[in-house]
């Protein structure tokens, strides 16, 4: 007999799990893989799957008092050569963030060194997983999320 798990773990990601009668799960979802609207530092990402292309996005609300899917996200595109996030509307890109140079982003000219040690990219899964996360390190600093 199978039956799903639903745990709502210490850091507040909330997990779905199928459980079969051996005890062995299955990890189905996780809130902390599909950030919606909104990044915490250290726990949320944006990012790729580099095996399934399965992209880890952040997406905008249809407006400022409708929070349900809007036109804008975030794609991770070319994890091989010329890592960079794309910002879509649609399919359309908005805004290219430019390639990532192991410290910011090249399209970014603004982006100065506070960003240095906030932005990271990590890789995770045995190289399966490639997303970008940030830290607050500088509580004076101000962090825009688009």
């Amino acid at each position: 007999m199978e039956f799903l798990i639903m745990i709502n773990a210490s850091d507040g990601n909330l997990v779905l799990r199928d459980q079969n009668e051996l005890n062995k799960s299955l990890l189905l979802w996780e809130s902390l893989n599909h950030p919606s609207d909104a990044l915490l530092p250290r726990m949320m990402k944006i990012g790729l799957n580099t095996r399934t292309l399965e992209q880890i996005v952040v997406t905008s609300w249809k407006d400022e008092k409708n929070p349900s899917l809007g036109s804008f996200s975030t794609v991770v595109v070319d994890p091989d050569e010329l890592l960079q996030v794309l910002i879509l509307n649609g399919s359309s890109k908005h805004f290219r963030l430019g390639q990532w140079n192991r410290r910011s982003f090249m399209g970014v000219p603004s982006m100065t060194k506070d960003f240095y040690n906030d932005l990271q990219l990590f890789m995770d899964n045995n190289g399966e997983e490639l997303y970008f996360s940030y830290a607050i390190l500088n509580l004076c600093s101000n962090i825009y999320i688009l």
